[in-house]
């Protein structure tokens, strides 16, 4: 899935993703904070293996940051690499990865890129 910032497309996971990232996090979130907002809106208590608090991995953070700066740049955003990395980066148990895999995570990291750059949309 490509988008960009002006797109207003906004399936239903995303806008209930987007709901529930802005009452959280409103504007105290950071790009860095992916992980925490990947287990908010999936619903996790906590992820098995991977702390997020602990989690660094300075190639893959780089690449959010880069897409996220594209993303304020108004660039399209293609989201399915995005998935692809955090699947190949994040330590997840095999029931994490089904849920993740099998619950549209372009569009919930559509949703986290909207709720980074404007927490106050009326989605």
């Amino acid at each position: 899935m490509i988008k960009n910032i002006k797109d207003l497309d906004y399936s239903d996971i995303t806008k209930m993703s987007y709901r529930i990232l802005a009452h959280r996090f409103g504007y105290s979130a950071r790009i860095s904070d992916i992980w925490e907002m990947l287990r908010v809106v999936y619903g996790f208590e906590e992820f098995e293996i991977l702390n997020p608090k602990d989690y660094q991995n300075g190639n893959f953070e780089s690449f959010l940051s880069e897409n996220y700066y594209l993303w304020l740049k108004g660039e399209d955003i293609n989201f399915q690499e995005i998935e692809d990395a955090i699947m190949e980066v994040g330590d997840f148990t095999g029931k994490e990865k089904l849920l993740l895999t099998s619950g549209d995570m372009q569009e919930r990291l559509w949703a986290i890129f909207l709720c980074l750059s404007d927490p106050t949309k009326n989605l």
